[in-house]
């Protein structure tokens, strides 16, 4: 087996490592170095900005939070009572309902 191996090992072309490096030479540059620094730090940025604007997002209430609310909100309009006190359903259908008031 190491005598086959032997025998069918390809070499390699002439000047084959100068075209490898001549082809490393690009992308070790400064210049090529400089910008795969500076997207990298731009991703981690935006990275850190999109955590912080998803840990800022209001937390969802629950139901018994939302009717409290609306207690709240609805026992400072104490008129809007009276104005449903004094009104009469005229016609309720599934979609619409129409009231009268004695006025």
């Amino acid at each position: 087996m190491g005598a086959f191996k032997k025998a069918h090992k390809k070499a390699p072309p002439k000047g084959f490592n100068d075209t490898l490096w001549t082809s490393f030479e690009g992308k070790t540059s400064r210049k090529r170095r400089f910008s795969v620094v500076m997207l990298s730090a731009a991703a981690s940025v935006v990275v850190l900005i999109m955590i912080a604007i998803y840990s800022l997002q209001p937390k969802t209430l629950s139901y018994a939070e939302k009717q409290a609310l609306l207690d709240e909100a609805l026992s400072m309009f104490p008129e809007t009572e009276q104005i449903q006190r004094a009104q009469h359903i005229l016609y309720e259908d599934d979609l619409v309902i129409v009231y009268t008031s004695p006025e």
